[in-house]
């Protein structure tokens, strides 16, 4: 039995591509996971401020827009990454650094955080996610638990 707790955040919309952090959470939802392991939607960034009382390391898992080869997927740590602050826009209505920082100033900022980008397309309204955006969601899926897992033989 462990005290540590992982939140798993994926953000989405039923737009295509941006289904990515849905994608991430239900792919993990299907493999065996640690009881202290916490998989949830978003639908948009401020969704998850209420989910991180009691959390040690939080993954989030968002839909980006960067011209990648179909097996690339991107890993940056908070607060370091290349955010920019006070301009950064999201379909979501709030952006996922703003969330973050209103985070940090409540104080509720786990003392890891892992944020993973799915690169996407095509982002129809209430259109199915591309092949690519699917293969590169279980890359990912695969990425953050074995994270996870590493992160247990360190403690």
């Amino acid at each position: 039995m462990s005290d540590k707790t992982v939140l798993v955040a994926g953000i989405g919309s039923p737009h295509g591509d941006d289904q990515a952090g849905w994608l991430v959470v239900d792919m993990m939802s299907t493999t065996r996971t640690a009881d202290f392991v916490r998989l949830k939607k978003a639908h948009q960034p401020l969704d998850f401020l209420d989910w991180l009382p009691d959390t040690d390391a939080l993954h989030i898992i968002d839909a980006c827009r960067l011209p990648v080869p179909a097996d690339v997927i991107y890993r940056w740590r908070w607060p370091e990454g290349p955010w920019t602050r006070g301009t950064t826009v999201s379909s979501h209505g709030w952006s996922l650094v703003s969330a973050l920082d209103l985070a940090s100033k409540l104080g509720l900022t786990p003392q890891r955080v892992s944020i993973w980008g799915v690169p996407g397309k095509q982002f129809r309204a209430d259109s199915p996610p591309s092949d690519e955006v699917v293969f590169r969601a279980r890359y990912c899926a695969m990425r953050v638990t074995r994270e996870i897992t590493k992160s247990l033989e360190v403690c």
